[in-house]
């Protein structure tokens, strides 16, 4: 008896905690009128797609984005023979965001890391390297988009 009540207590405490996952596309209340890449565009491009699925058509905050992205490709290891063994990759992004119909401007500043190993061939070295900026590109997209989500709320 005791233990079934322990149990039902257990469950309804862990089950009614108030959790509850937040829907970020109903967040979303602004229209990007342009954005001008600078920079390495590659890389400015794969974040304009994959933050531009949550713009709104007609919404009363229009922003001007201006995304400037820097890669860095530094040598982390290297191993007795003075081989490299071992790339870290950094991506910078500096976004100015504009709202066109306040006239207020944000600067923000994000960066994402990561390294990855030289493999026996070029093609797996490559391999290795685009799969990591992939992730690194996919990480600053999410972040792009949740400080544009919280600034234009704060504005």
């Amino acid at each position: 008896m005791k233990k079934t009540l322990l149990i039902t207590l257990t469950y309804l405490l862990l089950v009614g905690c108030g959790y509850k996952v937040i829907d970020k596309s109903k967040k979303t209340n602004f229209t990007v009128e342009e954005i001008i890449f600078t920079g390495d565009k590659r890389i400015g491009n794969r974040v304009n797609r994959n933050i531009s699925i949550y713009f709104k058509e007609n919404s009363k905050n229009l922003l001007s984005i201006t995304l400037d992205s820097q890669k860095e490709k530094i040598i982390k290891e290297k191993n007795i023979k003075n081989q490299i063994t071992k790339y870290e990759i950094k991506i910078t992004v500096n976004l100015k965001i504009n709202v066109i119909n306040k006239n207020i401007e944000k600067y923000i500043r994000l960066s994402s890391y990561g390294d990855y190993l030289v493999g026996e061939n070029n093609s797996d070295t490559r391999n290795n390297e685009l799969s990591l900026m992939e992730n690194l590109i996919s990480n600053i997209s999410e972040d792009v988009y949740s400080e544009l989500i919280s600034n234009i709320d704060d504005i």
